[in-house]
């Protein structure tokens, strides 16, 4: 029972900084955070969410890894640490890195959209006041979005997610 106490503790801990690293590069961006909120679809989970008019490529990629970025300096902190009872804190964080990094609904996901269609999202006009061309901008980025599932570059995003996922399960097993 100790052990599911910690192990919860320690993923709202990640969860928490993962989230903040995304906050903290969007407001050092400059740009407009949407909401901080929770959603259960498509699964439980926290998240920042920016409006998607007018961001640059450049600014959006920053953005989407930052959260992973501060998950894996996490990650580093606690392995230089190396102390024993850290063990369960370092499983913890790899689980969060294979989670955070699946190629079905990741930040890197976003990543790998956003390079893959950035001549069609090069299309949208940056800034807008009407309500219902913003809408059309949504949806029109929601199909593309949908378009890149099982595309060449999904699939090269699966096969590196395995590798990875591979690596630190044996990571995993070696500290254990």
């Amino acid at each position: 029972m100790y052990n599911i106490f910690l192990i919860i503790i320690i993923s709202a801990i990640i969860i928490f900084l993962h989230e903040l690293g995304h906050y903290c590069m969007a407001k050092l961006l400059g740009l407009h955070i949407d909401k901080v909120s929770f959603s259960l679809c498509p699964f439980p989970r926290f998240y920042v969410s920016v409006l998607e008019i007018g961001i640059t490529p450049f600014k959006r990629i920053l953005y989407l890894l930052s959260g992973n970025i501060t998950t894996l300096i996490v990650f580093l902190c606690l392995n230089l640490l190396s102390i024993n009872e850290l063990n369960l804190a370092l499983i913890v964080v790899a689980l969060q890195i294979i989670a955070e990094t699946n190629p079905f609904y990741s930040d890197y996901s976003s990543v790998m959209f956003w390079i893959a269609n950035k001549n069609a999202l090069k299309k949208i006009p940056h800034y807008i006041g009407n309500k219902e061309q913003e809408e059309n901008i949504q949806k029109y980025i929601k199909n593309i979005r949908d378009s890149y599932f099982l595309s060449p570059l999904w699939l090269l995003h699966f096969v590196i997610w395995g590798i990875l996922l591979v690596i630190l399960l044996k990571y995993i097993l070696i500290i254990k």
